[in-house]
Formats: structure tokens, sequence, C-alpha cells
């Protein structure tokens, strides 16, 4: 899988965009330094109107690709005409499922997902270019546990503001008291195929 699916919102048309299967810590770091600068602009601006500001906005990509650098981890990009879209690092060490059905069985685990700032209406308001970020990070992550023979098993742990969509087509375990007190999401083997093929989860 070399290529994702985004929904340009101004032209309602699907574009096709390069996946960059394994990025290394210098790419990360300007990816994060360029979206930055525009959260910096966006902030201000939702500052000024007492808007809310998207719970991640305190994410750092430059402390996050020091991981790159232990063997556990792996970034994935999504790029369209020079400019990454979106961002996503998944550990290469499998973890157990917490699923019943998935006792003692391998699942491959997403750290961070993440949509450039002007793909999102938090920052972007109506002006937001991009849909689809997180779906084609979540299948490109289902299409890694399937070449590591998880058999498309996925999981993750999700911020209180992406729980309704992790929750369409994940299964719902509950707080984890653990980390942070987020919420864990897992997916199974069924659920993964069908996400795959575009049906319904």
């Amino acid at each position: 899988m070399n290529k994702a699916q985004l929904w340009e919102r101004q032209t309602d048309q699907i574009v096709s965009a390069e996946l960059l299967p394994e990025m290394t810590p210098e790419p990360v770091v300007q990816t994060g330094e360029r979206w930055e600068m525009f959260r910096v602009r966006a902030r201000a601006r939702l500052r000024r109107k007492r808007a809310p500001i998207p719970e991640h906005d305190h994410w750092d990509w430059d402390e996050k690709s020091h991981d790159l650098k232990l063997t556990a981890y792996r970034c994935l990009g999504i790029r369209y005409e020079d400019e990454v879209q979106g961002l996503m690092m998944i550990s290469t060490l499998a973890i157990e499922g917490r699923l019943p059905v998935h006792k003692g069985k391998p699942v491959l685990y997403v750290k961070y997902i993440e949509s450039a700032p002007w793909n999102l209406k938090g920052y972007a308001g109506a002006g937001a270019r991009f849909g689809g970020i997180g779906s084609s990070p979540i299948r490109t992550a289902i299409a890694v546990s399937l070449e590591e023979e998880f058999r498309g098993r996925i999981a993750l742990h999700s911020l209180p503001q992406s729980e309704p969509f992790y929750g369409r087509f994940m299964e719902d375990l509950g707080i984890d008291l653990d980390v942070e007190e987020l919420r864990y999401f897992e997916m199974g083997e069924e659920r993964a195929l069908k996400f795959m093929k575009g049906g319904d989860v």
C-alpha cells in the first residue's frame, strides 16, 4: 500500500496522496515545525474568539521523533503536493489484545495519529482542506498488522475529542487508568477486513 485517499472538502473530490511508509526523524521534525507555525496563528485567532483549542495542541513532533531512534517505533506519513497532511506513529512491538477473543493474540499498537492543522475544523474552521486523514492511517495500520501476521488487529488510546470517531469502528474498552485516563479502543479481525474494503463496521 503506497497510496492514501483524501477528501478535498472545497471541491468535494477524492484525491490520491502518497503514503510515506517509514519517515526518519528529520522530516518528522520539519513537519512538526511547519504545523506549529500554522497552529501559532490559529491559536491566537481562537483565543481572540474565546473558542476551544484542540486537545492535542501541545503535541511536539520534535519530542516524539526521539522514539524513532528506537527500533520499537515507526512513523508513517501522508503527503500530497509536497506537503505532509498527516502523521502516524506505531509500535513495532505487538501488545496483547484485551478483547476476550484476542486473549493471548498480538495486536498492533498505534501510538499517535495527527492531521495537519489546516485540515482540522478546530483550527481552520470552514477553510479546513482535507478530510479522511484519520481513516487513511487506520487503513495503513491494519495493512501493517496484516503484514506482521496480526490478522488486522490494532489498538490505540484516544483523546476525548476523537472518541466518537474511533467508536464508530473500534471496540470501546473504557478508560485506561494506567495511560493518562484515556479511553482504550481495539479493532478485531472481522471489523478490520470490512474497514479495509470500505464497508460498514
